[in-house]
């Protein structure tokens, strides 16, 4: 009975330890797409920024434009590294919820073997207090006789 409340416990604990590993990865993942939101920002201006600098391209700015071209690939692979972070993140958060359902299946299922344990140890010591009274009638009804010979 102990072993089954100590693995409840531990079940629980580790139930908390993954809704707190759940919920840093949630945090993690709003970090990467607020990330993922100001790259695309940053793409739409440097974008517009190349635009602009085209229409200047032929007084000679070719190399405004091939800085700024390299600074949307820099960006584009940086979108393309968060965004493989952020799919990472969400393969773990699925991992998680599937641990955490697992834990709960595995507590409450414990959960119901020590609730009929403890029905059949309330039972047992039920019938042994019967039997004990039933005892003690028994030695009273023995002395009784016994004192009135």
């Amino acid at each position: 009975m102990r072993a089954s409340e100590e693995r409840s416990k531990l079940a629980a604990q580790q139930v908390a330890r993954f809704c707190e590993h759940l919920h840093i990865e949630q945090e993690k993942s709003q970090m990467c797409d607020r990330q993922k939101k100001s790259f695309e920002l940053l793409v739409k201006q440097l974008q517009a920024k190349i635009d602009e600098a085209d229409a200047h391209a032929l007084k000679g700015n070719r190399k405004i434009i091939t800085e700024l071209e390299q600074r949307i690939e820099m960006l584009n692979n940086e979108m393309k590294r968060t965004t493989r972070r952020y799919q990472d993140t969400l393969k773990n958060c699925a991992k998680q919820d599937r641990k955490i359902y697992d834990l709960e299946f595995h507590t409450n299922d414990n959960k119901k073997r020590f609730e009929r344990m403890h029905e059949v140890i309330e039972k047992l010591e039920s019938k042994a207090k019967t039997q004990q009274k039933q005892v003690d009638e028994a030695i009273k009804m023995v002395e009784a006789k016994s004192y009135q010979q």
